[in-house]
Formats: structure tokens, sequence, C-alpha cells
């Protein structure tokens, strides 16, 4: 049994997906993961959003801390050497066969290769430390033919003070009484709070499934616009976020000034957010305000985290 009850989320489905495989199947569901993520054959998620998650369900003390990263280590080392195989030696057939699957394309394997030329051996060893490269660096590993032992002995070590660096950073965090540990709980209540009130409002929930299909349409429809440039599509996409964010925050403010009593119903029975605040002892004018200052806060840092990223990425392909 895990000390949590399943976490689920009505955003970001495949997380929710995932967690809900690790929650259920344990330790055997954190080797999938690890494998399907190293071995490149099923990439869907950053194992920087299921570790932490995994690591306050399954580790509970130092025998379980132990398993958990014996668990992980192995799970990578198998996955890198599959990927090793079958997207390094074999890179060209691969590339033609799997590479928009797998999202690798001729540009992304020779700015490897020149890396792995550039750095050497060690970056197998040092790269399994690093978000993205940990998973590709495989790849120039075995178009480079390294020496099996080697990359391993590279690998595992790398593996290793990965997983237990942040099995150890989460499960000391996690600890009753730190700040860690009530963000999670607080986090866990948010979400269960959420699940359980969509699930007993059909009507809310149907428009939000609806609201998602029409954006997966939109985005369909404009795929190939999208592909042919990636990074205006996620500027607009930022810009939406923060117009949208901001414009619906500063509505709830405005409502909570103009007409508190009668917005706060009406915006209750759409989005459960408000409540909880009410729940933490505020007023539901307050609760509004709160609210409204929380979304317009978020839009803005995801709109301006995300413009500093993309402008690092943009740099780093440039």
């Amino acid at each position: 049994m895990t000390p949590y009850p399943l976490v689920i989320f009505h955003e970001g489905y495949l997380a929710d997906a995932v967690l809900a495989f690790v929650s259920t199947y344990g330790f055997i569901a954190v080797f999938i993961y690890i494998f399907l993520e190293t071995s490149l054959l099923l990439h869907f998620v950053p194992s920087e959003v299921i570790l932490p998650v995994a690591i306050a369900l399954l580790v509970t003390g130092p025998v379980t801390f132990v398993i958990f990263v014996g668990v992980t280590t192995s799970g990578a080392v198998i996955g890198c050497l599959v990927a090793y195989y079958l997207f390094g030696r074999n890179a060209e057939r691969a590339l033609r066969g799997y590479g928009g699957y797998v999202h690798l394309g001729e540009h992304d394997l020779n700015r490897w290769e020149q890396w792995f030329t550039h750095w050497g051996e060690t970056i197998v060893l040092w790269g399994r430390l690093l978000p993205v490269v940990r998973a590709f660096v495989s790849v120039p590993a075995g178009m480079a033919s390294m020496n099996l032992r080697r990359f391993v002995l590279y690998s595992s070590l790398g593996s290793l003070i990965f997983n237990t660096g942040i099995t150890y950073l989460v499960y000391m965090g996690t600890q009753a009484g730190t700040p860690l540990r009530c963000a999670i709980d607080a986090t866990i209540a948010l979400f269960s709070l959420n699940f359980g009130y969509l699930w007993a409002r059909p009507a809310t929930l149907t428009l939000q499934i609806s609201s998602l299909c029409i954006l997966s349409v939109i985005i369909w429809w404009k795929r190939h616009w999208i592909q042919a440039h990636p990074f205006s599509a996620i500027e607009v996409t930022l810009r939406a976020i923060r117009i949208v964010g901001t414009a619906v925050g500063l509505l709830l403010i405005t409502a909570a000034a103009a007409t508190p009593t009668n917005a706060y119903a009406l915006i209750a029975w759409i989005w459960n957010d408000p409540r909880f605040f009410v729940q933490l002892g505020a007023s539901p004018q307050t609760a509004l305000v709160l609210s409204g200052l929380a979304l317009v806060g978020s839009s803005l840092l995801v709109y301006t985290v995300g413009l500093i990223v993309l402008s690092s990425i943009y740099n780093y392909y440039e």
C-alpha cells in the first residue's frame, strides 16, 4: 500500500496516466517507465516530472530508498543499452524508420556527434546528470562505437549518482514538517478536491473535455504551419496563455469587488480552485481575489519563463 492516495490531474493526462501506473504497480512501474524513457522507445513524459512524485509515493525508509535507487539505475542502464544498439549502432536506418517517432533528425544526430567528438566519452558519464541529454547521449556513443564495457560503466555510474541524488533530496524534503512536505500535501489535497469536484459535476467535466477537443482540432488543422514554424507556434501559445490568464484573473478580481456572492457561486460551479481557498478559511470574496491574483501571476510567470527558455533553445539551434 502506498502512503498517499492516487493522484489524478484534470490537466496533463499523460503525466496522470504514468503516475496512476506508478501508484498501482509501484517499483515495477518505475522500472518500466525509466526503461522506456532511456531506451527512447516511448519518451512521452520527462522523468523530472514523474520521479519526484514516485519517490514521495514509494520511498518510506532506508530499505525502499535503496530499492528505488537500484530499480531506477538498472532500468536506466538496460534502456541505455537498447538505445545504444538500436539508435546508435544503427543510426542511419533508425533515423529513416523511427526518427520522427523519437524526435530525432539528421541535424540532431550531427550535433550529438560533434558534442561526442568535442567532449569525448566522458559525456556519457556527466551527460546522465543533465535533463534531455541523459536520455539521448546513448545515440552518439553508439554511433562512435564506444567500448561497450566503458559505456555500461559510465552509464551506470552517472545514473547511480543522478538517481541517488534526486531520491535523497526528495526523500529528505518530504519528511514531516518540511516546506516541501507541506507543499506536496497541499498539492495532493488540491488535485484530489478537483477530481472529486469534476466527478460530481459531469456537465463541467464535459465542458472541459469539449474545450480540449476543440483545441486539439485547431492544433491538427494548423499542424503544417506548426511543423514549419515551431518557435513561432510556441510564442503564439505563450502569448495566448498570458492574455487569457491575465484577462480571466482581472475579471475574477473585478467580480470580487462588484458582486462577490453571486460571482463566487458562478465561478465555483465552473472552476473549483476558489473553493480550496474557502476551505482554508478565506471568505468567498477573498477566495476570488486570491484565485485572480494566482491566475495572473502564474500566466505571467509561464509567459516570461517560456520566452527565456524559447530564446535559449533558439540560440542553441542557431
